[in-house]
């Protein structure tokens, strides 16, 4: 019976980090942020992608002035998905300049389905260019 409650503990333990039901699957939001600074008309922006499946739950983050790679926890709620901080892709709490920018385990963000699509709620990771703390903004690739 031991053996039977460690495992079992084991596996409550890994299931936030795996594949979700219902959830899998590449979600795109592409980040406006205007044009250029110089008026040529040059649009900038960043594409945040998070990847859910068999290999856990990714955040990245690129293009103007960013380039992200979370590794995050997908766990799911009474009528969702909560999306938390585990570490950087090197497998450290701090970003490329040694910056603590999130703490483990602390909400990046919940998904919703709506009937306009994925909502999101912004917690911790607030991109630039987004224009409300709720929303559509991430939609299956």
């Amino acid at each position: 019976m031991r053996k039977v409650t460690i495992t079992a503990m084991a596996m409550m333990t890994a299931a936030p980090a795996m594949a979700q039901p219902g959830w899998n699957g590449t979600y795109v939001f592409e980040s406006d942020l205007g044009r250029d600074a110089v008026g040529q008309g040059y649009a900038i922006g960043v594409e945040h992608r998070l990847t859910l499946g068999r290999g856990g739950c990714r955040l990245t983050a690129e293009g103007f002035q960013s380039n992200e790679d979370i590794r995050c926890t997908a766990t799911p709620t009474a009528n969702g998905l909560r999306i938390a901080f585990k570490g950087y892709a090197d497998g450290g709490t701090t970003n490329q300049y040694g910056v603590a920018q999130y703490k483990p385990g602390a909400t990046l963000f919940t998904l919703t389905r709506g009937k306009r699509g994925v909502v999101t709620t912004w917690g911790a990771y607030e991109p630039d260019g987004i224009k409300g703390k709720s929303g559509v903004y991430f939609r299956k690739d």
